[in-house]
């Protein structure tokens, strides 16, 4: 390492995050995590790799943060960052690079730092869009993760899963937590409802899903379920689904015409992080009947502000929402449908579930996250100022002993 001992030059590489992609959970940790580094790291140097559509959404005012834009082709602009950042790579004085929007490229030869949210594309590939999509996760993801110096991940869920799909030994991965963005806590409810009524046409009792609309989320079944607790037990709170299209998505809206809740259920599209806090302030509760989560940020944002919470039984959310939540199995309607009746008709539990989740929330931190961050970087500089990082094509064989210096 050529720099000095005490100061890092650590790139940042963003330029996934473009056009719509930076409304979506991996560019909001990337947002967050350049934030709180900036208020707590004013000795190291950092340089931002931005997509020129998102950059002017990532960069901060800080003397330690510079930005590099790399001109990324809209058309397969997964291959293209194969193609073009190592080249961009190798003329930057870096010390490490931490490919954040994973995966990373393959072609370059700095110590890598990658965050690896979620292994769904192996855990349910029949769920991750097209064959192109599914071959691009398993091709460069995987080997980008069996050659990256050290995996942040952030839960100890998907630090299982990346043990076991991927061989990559627990020495070499972190886990390191989200947190609720600062902007999400309680909104007085004659704010949360104005917004709710005059930006969305959200009038009265609702409850409320936030996510992209996406298979993994599992929304068929909550619309279901939702008919089904309307049939039942005559729940009366409309549907509120926010998120951006995803994919396979076009039977959702197919689902509620079958199903005549087109007055019930109300598909909002995206929504901007300022208004959130007001839908979650407002909404009788917060469900997420995921299939699969690496983290599930929103359930953490919803009891942030104030939100009872219904979730799944499964992957990283029972991790994430501890005894602060009920929980449900994902894949059982009749359950689904059953939490949310009591939901709606139990103000106690939702008085209890709304105190416990303001409570769990407040244990986690972005800028924990962003000094436990650091703190890998410093190991794999310190690894790699004394020889112990392994070239990388040694780094991918399962069950391999790793160095003492690795967490």
């Amino acid at each position: 390492m050529s720099n000095t001992q005490d100061t890092l030059r650590i790139g940042l590489v963003g330029t996934a995050f473009a056009r719509q992609a930076q409304r979506g959970g991996l560019a909001n940790y990337f947002r967050q995590l350049v934030r709180h580094l900036a208020e707590s790291d004013p000795e190291n140097h950092y340089t931002l790799l931005l997509h020129p559509h998102s950059a002017a959404l990532f960069q901060v005012d800080a003397p330690n943060f510079h930005t590099r834009v790399v001109p990324i082709p809209g058309r397969q602009a997964h291959y293209w960052e194969q193609l073009l950042l190592p080249l961009v790579l190798a003329a930057l004085p870096l010390d490490l690079v931490h490919f954040v929007g994973f995966p990373a490229v393959l072609a370059q030869r700095k110590p890598t730092v990658i965050t690896l949210h979620d292994l769904s594309y192996k855990a349910l590939p029949h769920l991750r869009g097209d064959w192109l999509s599914r071959f691009h996760w398993r091709f460069f993801g995987d080997l980008g993760a069996r050659r990256a110096d050290h995996v942040i991940t952030i839960s100890e869920h998907s630090r299982r899963d990346i043990q076991r799909l991927l061989g990559i030994p627990a020495e070499r991965i972190s886990v390191i937590y989200e947190a609720p963005a600062p902007i999400f806590r309680p909104i007085t409810p004659e704010s949360a409802r104005a917004i709710a009524r005059d930006t969305y046409g959200i009038a009265g009792r609702y409850l409320l899903f936030v996510g992209t609309l996406q298979p993994t989320k599992n929304l068929a079944r909550l619309i279901d379920a939702y008919a089904l607790a309307r049939q039942r037990a005559g729940v009366a709170p409309a549907l509120v689904i926010v998120g951006q299209k995803g994919w396979d998505f076009a039977d959702l809206f197919a689902r509620v015409r079958a199903l005549e809740l087109e007055d019930q259920v109300l598909f909002t599209g995206y929504v901007p992080d300022d208004d959130l806090p007001a839908l979650y302030s407002g909404a009788e509760a917060f469900v997420l009947p995921s299939l699969y989560e690496g983290f599930g940020l929103p359930v953490l944002e919803a009891m942030a502000c104030g939100a009872p919470v219904i979730t799944s039984t499964v992957t990283s959310l029972p991790e994430v929402v501890g005894d602060a939540a009920l929980l449900v199995d994902p894949m059982d309607t009749d359950a689904l449908a059953g939490a949310l009746a009591q939901i709606c008709t139990d103000a106690a539990l939702r008085q209890r579930l709304r105190l416990a989740g303001l409570a769990r929330a407040a244990q986690f931190s972005w800028r924990r996250c962003a000094e436990e961050t650091l703190a890998v970087y410093q190991r794999v500089a310190t690894a790699q100022r004394y020889g112990l990082l392994k070239p990388a094509g040694l780094k991918a064989g399962t069950g391999s002993s790793s160095p003492g210096w690795r967490r």
